[in-house]
């Protein structure tokens, strides 16, 4: 977007304050060197030990895959883009793309969510229900290089959804206390 307008500006704050969440949820720590990414690449979060370039998406910015995709191979990571959607009920949901980087480009996944695993204190990046197919992946979001994983963290309906209620109300809760710092307070 050539001339950003303030509802997009504001729209763009309240992804980002989601992606920081998101980020203290699966314990990342950002890189906040000024060296870590180039001055045009400001808008992205680096996480160092997970090998990842993660961006916050306003889908008004039709720009950011081809750009994060150039961060992301110019930095050797994957990329992981978040965006907000609207639920049937009226909220918001996350939406994930992660592009795994390979040797001739990148290997797309989009539309994934976010799941919580209570038990394991894990937080996950999963299909949605409704596209459970069996070569879909799920993708155990850590201090690590993302990997899918086609065996599902969850055993039915009841506890997929469970899981990714866990996990927004999680993050609101983060996001409510303040919890989705600066960048280099995320720990």
């Amino acid at each position: 977007m050539k001339y950003p307008t303030r509802e997009f500006l504001a729209r763009k704050a309240h992804v980002l304050s989601t992606v920081l969440a998101l980020a203290k949820l699966a314990s990342l720590r950002v890189d906040t060197r000024p060296d870590a990414l180039l001055p045009t690449d400001a808008d992205y979060l680096y996480f160092p030990e997970a090998d990842l370039i993660m961006a916050p998406w306003v889908h008004d910015d039709v720009g950011l895959p081809h750009r994060i995709e150039a961060c992301a191979r110019a930095t050797y990571c994957d990329a992981l883009m978040i965006s907000l959607v609207p639920t049937y009920g009226g909220g918001e949901s996350i939406c994930a793309s992660i592009g795994l980087r390979r040797h001739d480009g990148f290997d797309w996944h989009h539309g994934l969510r976010v799941w919580f695993d209570d038990d394991a204190n894990t937080c996950w990046l999963v299909p949605p229900h409704d596209q459970n197919l069996p070569d879909s992946a799920c993708f155990r979001f850590q201090r690590r290089r993302l990997r899918p994983i086609t065996e599902r963290p969850w055993s039915d309906n009841y506890e997929y959804n469970q899981g990714t209620g866990d996990a927004m109300a999680r993050l609101a809760r983060l996001i409510e206390e303040g919890g989705a710092a600066a960048p280099g307070e995320v720990e």
